[in-house]
C-alpha cells in the first residue's frame, strides 16, 4: 500500500463522528482478512518512520 494514511489513517471526525480506534480495523488488517498476500515492505517504512511523524488529529495532520 502506498501512502502514509495507509498505515495511519483517520477513523472519524468529532463530536457524532468520533469513533473508538480500538475497535477499528486497519486497511492492512482487512485485506489480509479477505485472503491477500502482502508485500509490507513500504508499509512497514511507513510504520517505523512512525515517531518521527506528527499525530493525526482534531487539531493538525501530516
Amino acid at each position: 500500500m502506498f501512502g502514509w494514511s495507509s498505515t495511519n489513517p483517520v477513523y472519524g471526525g468529532t463530536g457524532s463522528g468520533s469513533v473508538d480506534e480500538s475497535t477499528c480495523v486497519s486497511l492492512l488488517q482487512g485485506l489480509e482478512e479477505a485472503g491477500f498476500e502482502l508485500n509490507t515492505t513500504i508499509s512497514d517504512f511507513y510504520t517505523e518512520f512512525l515517531d518521527e511523524r506528527p499525530t493525526v488529529g482534531m487539531n493538525g495532520q501530516d
